[in-house]
């Protein structure tokens, strides 16, 4: 739809918010917008049992994802491009996700994982997001969780071909 190049836009011209509609360009998806399905995982925290009702929202973005749409982070940082597959692996979180799983302590600092409890120390809160609706704006923010699409690159569709029996 739109024929907007990123390569003149962003960020040379100074563009500091994409409209909605804008998404449907593939280069700036690509530089800036989620690279995910808005994954859902059960999410595991360091140091804390098990939750009954631990599923979290998760999605994979750019560094200058928040600034893009205009999500501020009101504690900590974004993304960096310093935030690379070989440094530490670290993650912003929502103020919901504060609320579910950090109810009466700091979530700064903290380590969490997802899929099973081996991985409670995958990823270090380094920022705190404010809460924005996804999907359903009469409903309350759900608990989201982002990372670095540089440090956890989907699949390509040809790699997943290749591990299906």
């Amino acid at each position: 739809m739109s024929t907007v190049s990123t390569s003149r836009v962003w960020p040379a011209e100074g563009l500091t918010r994409v409209p909605y509609w804008i998404y449907s360009d593939r280069d700036i998806y690509e530089a800036t917008a989620q690279q995910g399905n808005n994954w859902s995982e059960g999410v595991f925290v360091l140091g804390q049992t098990q939750q009954a009702n631990n599923g979290s929202s998760w999605d994979r973005v750019s560094a200058h994802y928040f600034e893009t749409i205009g999500t501020p982070i009101v504690r900590g940082r974004g993304f960096l491009e310093s935030d690379t597959a070989t440094s530490q692996h670290v993650a912003v979180v929502n103020e919901a996700f504060v609320r579910k799983y950090f109810p009466n302590t700091d979530a700064m600092g903290k380590h969490f994982g997802k899929d099973d409890g081996r991985h409670a120390g995958d990823y270090e809160i380094v920022g705190i997001a404010k809460d924005a609706k996804y999907q359903d704006a009469s409903r309350p923010a759900r608990s989201m969780f982002f990372v670095p699409l540089a440090q956890t690159p989907p699949a390509k569709v040809t790699d997943t071909l290749k591990t299906l029996p």
